[in-house]
């Protein structure tokens, strides 16, 4: 599955909070698009029961649809995947940084902070959250290679999932903003399964 920008931008919001209820003109207007573009979009993801609709009011509030585990988990890991693609053409220094902390990680990966938000300065540092686990020393050792402070945040895998139904603040932090570098459909389904709880 291709995604072009615009309906990257459209799929966005979804992405990063499993359980928006948004109206076609609040995407257009919080996306800058054309509003029937959008429209138009929405309506064939949920013809596609990517989407479920419902009526509030005058307005059609579109939503991810949970209840199809393997569609729903199979088609956000491909927009979170066309997501780091978009990520990983603008910054290609983090792209090689990336590849390199990889080896030394076992588990779920994200990019957040700064550089997931896309407002990074120079001299910001790499916000990476691990569920799983991660070789410090190793990181530490490409972090200073590269003259970027890499901050790690690990949980483990029990951990990443307690706090996912538990509101932890650093979790919301990471699932509102973030780029997925490692194990998609594993981050997904968890999210997906604590949301739909």
């Amino acid at each position: 599955m291709l995604l072009n920008n615009t309906e990257l931008a459209i799929l966005e919001p979804f992405v990063l909070d499993y359980r928006a209820r948004l109206t076609g003109s609040s995407i257009a207007k919080s996306r800058k698009l054309n509003q029937k573009t959008v429209s138009n979009y929405l309506k064939s993801l949920e013809s596609q029961n990517f989407l479920k609709s419902a009526a509030e009011g005058r307005n059609k509030l579109y939503f991810l649809n949970l209840s199809d585990e393997q569609l729903i988990v199979n088609f956000i890991s491909a927009v979170e995947n066309a997501r780091t693609i978009n990520f990983y053409q603008k910054h290609i220094l983090i792209k090689e940084i990336a590849a390199k902390i990889l080896t030394h990680i076992n588990g779920i990966t994200l990019i957040f902070g700064s550089y997931a938000k896309g407002n990074e300065k120079e001299g910001s540092d790499l916000d990476i959250f691990i569920a799983g686990s991660v070789d410090e020393a190793q990181i530490d050792k490409i972090g200073d290679a590269y003259h970027l402070e890499i901050n790690i945040k690990k949980y483990t895998m029990l951990e990443f999932k307690k706090a996912l139904n538990e509101n932890d603040p650093l979790i919301k932090e990471v699932i509102s903003n973030h780029i997925l570098i490692q194990n998609a459909q594993e981050f997904v389904g968890c999210v997906r399964d604590a949301e739909n709880d």
